[in-house]
């Protein structure tokens, strides 16, 4: 498995900015539909529940906001970086800088979800 076989040119911000948490998710999931064709409600909806159980910013400046959708029929990744950061609850404390949102088929049994994470 390679990143670049579900990351395409377009699925990156090289200056990705926002407010808070919130926002950053809401850009990201902004960013996915539009780039995928996606109801941005739904898959907004789905990380949020994913983000309730627990934050997704693993430290170390990078947070892996995901969830499984059947909005997706194949794994839809989107990579943002924050040269400035943005405070998102993170396990350790500092901003996050490197964002990868992950959305993965609802059908799929779990392993290429699990891989990509």
């Amino acid at each position: 498995m390679h990143l670049t076989d579900y990351l395409k040119e377009d699925d990156i911000f090289t200056d990705f900015r926002a407010a808070d948490k919130a926002a950053a998710l809401g850009n990201l999931c902004r960013h996915a539909a539009e780039r995928h064709g996606l109801c941005y409600d739904h898959i907004l909806q789905v990380v949020l529940d994913r983000e309730e159980l627990g934050s997704t910013g693993l430290g170390g400046g990078v947070a892996l906001p995901h969830g499984q959708t059947s909005d997706v029929e194949k794994p839809a990744l989107t990579l943002a970086l924050a040269p400035e950061g943005v405070d998102f609850d993170s396990l350790d404390g500092p901003p996050v800088r490197i964002y990868v949102l992950i959305l993965t088929p609802l059908a799929a049994d779990g392993r290429e979800h699990l891989q990509l994470l």
